[in-house]
């Protein structure tokens, strides 16, 4: 019986330290990590991405679902590339994701997706804001995803941001 308690120690402790620290867990020493669950305007955004804090070796996954379709058109991808600015006293964290569109409704000509997206952090009182837009031009190659552009604030949802550089 004591052997089995302490075999359940270490699982215990594994699950604990997850759910106290997920975005050290996720995204790792010297990575950049960007993550995001958004509605608005009509389109369930959820993605996550990773790269090293140099923006290479990009990894991750992002969903698009227009809710105002019937039947909603739902669009999955691959994360190609990550580009992470750290925040500073008068700007927040931002991120640019972009990928390729590895599933998406019959008939489209949606072959890749960018997102870009920032983090005010927790308990400012500006709001994080995302965007994003699909095309048929290619996906961005990993190391080489294009400088941010504005987006709109987020009314629903939330943007977490990592940026491995100081």
């Amino acid at each position: 019986m004591h052997f089995k308690l302490g075999f359940l120690a270490l699982p215990l402790a594994a699950i604990m330290i997850g759910a106290i620290a997920p975005h050290a867990i996720f995204a790792g020493p010297n990575q950049d990590m960007a993550r995001g669950k958004v509605t608005q305007f009509g389109v369930s955004s959820d993605f996550s991405a990773k790269s090293t804090a140099t923006g290479f070796n990009a990894s991750g996954t992002a969903r698009f679902v227009f809710l105002n379709s019937d039947p909603n058109q739902v669009y999955t991808g691959e994360v190609t590339c990550l580009r992470v600015t750290g925040a500073t006293s008068t700007t927040p964290a931002s991120a640019t994701i972009g990928g390729v569109i590895t599933d998406g409704p019959s008939g489209s000509f949606a072959s890749s997706f960018v997102i870009n997206a920032t983090d005010s952090g927790k308990f400012s009182n500006v709001p994080d804001t995302y965007t994003f837009f699909l095309s048929s031009a290619p996906p961005p190659p990993d190391g080489g995803c294009p400088t941010g552009f504005a987006g709109s604030p987020i009314t629903q949802g939330d943007v977490i941001i990592d940026n491995a550089l100081p």
